[in-house]
């Protein structure tokens, strides 16, 4: 952290608060966790030399520490502002990451049907079955045992839902375009 200081690279600088934040809450120090990578997260939003993945990490950080503090609400923003940039950039290692760590955050919150539906979207979809899915399937066994088989089956349908959506969007040359708004300028 010094060196980054010293060479005036604030970019490393903030990368490096933001991985101090990750051992801060490793080893139970939750409250510096929460500060050392908003403080990353500031230093990164000062640059503007499109920084926007290694902010987009600084917000997975925060999000961990921030869950882990039990502010669940400002973490589910957070995490959903990093889960933005990954998606967007194809960061599936990282997409699929935050979106376990939302499954986390809403057991956390006793929300189980919404955390079994986005496991559901792991497990079912191809760019994180594989990476994921030992983690997944035991998760999905624990929630499993608290949701009804109806609550359960209706995630599953959910999270189906959103898979080939998001293979379809991910098909289309214009990601941002809607099938409403495809189909009407192709018509």
């Amino acid at each position: 952290l010094e060196a980054f200081r010293a060479d005036d690279n604030q970019p490393g600088a903030a990368s490096a608060l933001c991985n101090l934040s990750r051992v801060h809450l490793a080893t139970g120090l939750t409250e510096s966790a929460v500060r050392l990578a908003q403080t990353g997260i500031d230093i990164y939003k000062q640059d503007v030399t499109g920084q926007a993945l290694r902010l987009a990490n600084g917000k997975y950080a925060l999000g961990l520490a921030l869950t882990s503090a039990g502010k669940t609400a400002e973490a589910q923003s957070t995490l959903l502002a990093a889960l933005e940039v990954f998606r967007d950039s194809r960061q599936r290692l990282w997409h699929g990451m935050t979106l376990f760590r939302l499954a986390e955050l809403h057991l956390a919150d006793r929300r189980p049907a919404r955390a079994a539906q986005l496991l559901a979207f792991v497990l079912g979809h191809p760019s994180f079955a594989a990476i994921y899915r030992p983690i997944a399937e035991r998760e999905m066994a624990r929630i499993g045992a608290r949701l009804s088989a109806d609550a359960l089956a209706k995630a599953r349908r959910r999270a189906d839902g959103l898979v080939l959506w998001d293979l379809a969007r991910g098909a289309m040359e214009d990601t941002s375009s809607t099938p409403r708004e495809i189909a009407a300028t192709s018509a």
